[in-house]
């Protein structure tokens, strides 16, 4: 599966960043993954992540509980790759906007 990757990480504060991946061939996006990481008690740790690793769009929520981090299961979106964009960028726009409220989430969870 050609394409061109892009691949990038946007810092939203001093602990938070944005890591941003994503491929296009003929202006149609193929695949993508977005994940934010915070840094909490010290160390990066992986907080939301959506992606297509596994030929659909999945979200998978990372949860800090009792000092132990743990993930939940994925959350299935969608198998239509003409919707990649639209997921992508409505996502991207989300987690860049609210990366705290996601981040309080997954510390009171």
């Amino acid at each position: 599966m050609g394409g061109k990757k892009t691949k990038y990480r946007i810092f939203l504060s001093l602990e938070d960043e944005l890591c941003v991946e994503f491929k296009v061939r003929d202006k149609m996006m193929l695949s993508f993954s977005l994940q934010y990481n915070a840094v909490i008690e010290g160390e990066k740790s992986p907080i939301f992540r959506i992606d297509t690793n596994h030929g659909f769009a999945h979200s998978h929520i990372y949860r800090f509980s009792n000092r132990v981090k743990k993930k939940s299961e994925r959350l299935f979106i969608s198998m239509n790759v003409e919707e990649y964009s639209n997921i992508f960028n409505e996502r991207y726009e989300y987690m860049k906007k609210n990366f705290n409220k996601i981040k309080d989430n997954y510390l009171t969870s």
